[in-house]
């Protein structure tokens, strides 16, 4: 999972970066709650960007909004939490 967390950074840092002064959207096509699925791919571009913990990210997101997140999508997260901290090998945020 964490694999396609970092595909997902990276792909925003790009979109960011290319976008200069515009915003760039996020958005999830899910019938169940499209917020868990995109507060999720936020949270995991702050983890992997910022070299964030799950709390810091979590923390940010609900200081601007709600977020009531699934206990599965938190587990991934942990995951990807894990990975960052533990892999030496993460890509530079340079």
């Amino acid at each position: 999972m964490a694999q396609y967390f970092l595909s997902m950074a990276q792909f925003i840092k790009e979109g960011i970066e290319a976008g200069g002064e515009k915003t760039l959207v996020i958005h999830c096509e899910s019938e169940r709650s499209p917020s868990f699925h995109c507060l999720t791919i936020v949270a995991a571009f702050l983890m992997v960007e910022n070299r964030w913990t799950l709390e810091q990210a979590a923390g940010h997101i609900k200081s601007i909004r709600p977020w009531d997140h699934c206990q599965s999508f938190v587990e991934a997260l942990r995951m990807l939490e894990r990975f960052i901290f533990e892999v030496k090998a993460l890509p530079s945020n340079n």
